[in-house]
C-alpha cells in the first residue's frame, strides 16, 4: 500500500490523505489502519524510524530519567544541561539542542515550557526565559520500547 496526495508532514490520521490499498482508493479515517507517514513512506505494518547516534544516547537519558529540565532559548530552541556522568556530557550544548529538536520533531519527546518539575532548581537555566520539563510522548515510548525488545539482534543500541 502507498500513500499520495499528502502535504509534508501530514499522516493520514487527519483524514486529508487519499490511500490506496488492496481493495479500494478513499480517505483514511480514523480506523483506517494507517503508519502515519504518507509523503513518501510507506502504508505497511512496519514503521521505520532513522536516529543519529546522538538522538539515541538523549533517548537513552529517558529511558532512565521519565522526566528532564529543559529550557528554550530565544529562537524557540530546547536547551538541557546533562549531568557530568552522561553519556551526552561532552557534546556541545548546540548539538544537544540540535538532537533534542530532532527528538521533539519526531514526535518522540514533548517539550513543555509550562510543566517544570517540581523542586527542580533551574538556576543553571537562568539566561533562559523559558523554564520546564520534557519527557517522552507515547510514540516515543514506542520506539523506547521497540529498541529495548529489540536489543538482542546485532547492530542494535544497548538501552
Amino acid at each position: 500500500m502507498s500513500c499520495n496526495n499528502c502535504t509534508s508532514g501530514s499522516d493520514c490520521s487527519s483524514g486529508s490523505c487519499s490511500f490506496e490499498n488492496n481493495n479500494a482508493s478513499g480517505t483514511c479515517t480514523s480506523s483506517t489502519p494507517h503508519c502515519g507517514k504518507c509523503c513518501g513512506g510507506s502504508c505497511s505494518s512496519v514503521r521505520e524510524m532513522v536516529l543519529s547516534p546522538l538522538e539515541l544516547s538523549l533517548l537513552q537519558l529517558f529511558s532512565v530519567y521519565p522526566f528532564l529540565p529543559a529550557a528554550r532559548d530565544k529562537d524557540g530552541m530546547p536547551v538541557y544541561f546533562p549531568d557530568a556522568s552522561s553519556d551526552v556530557s561532552a557534546t556541545s550544548a548546540d548539538d544537544i539542542s540540535a538532537g533534542l529538536y530532532a527528538l521533539e520533531a519526531k514526535q518522540i519527546i514533548s517539550v513543555d515550557e509550562d510543566i517544570p518539575i517540581a523542586g527542580y532548581d533551574y538556576s543553571i537555566y537562568h539566561d533562559f526565559p523559558l523554564h520546564g520539563s520534557m519527557a517522552l510522548t507515547a510514540f516515543g515510548q514506542d520506539i523506547l520500547d521497540s529498541l529495548i525488545y529489540q536489543n538482542s539482534s546485532p547492530g542494535l543500541p544497548v538501552l
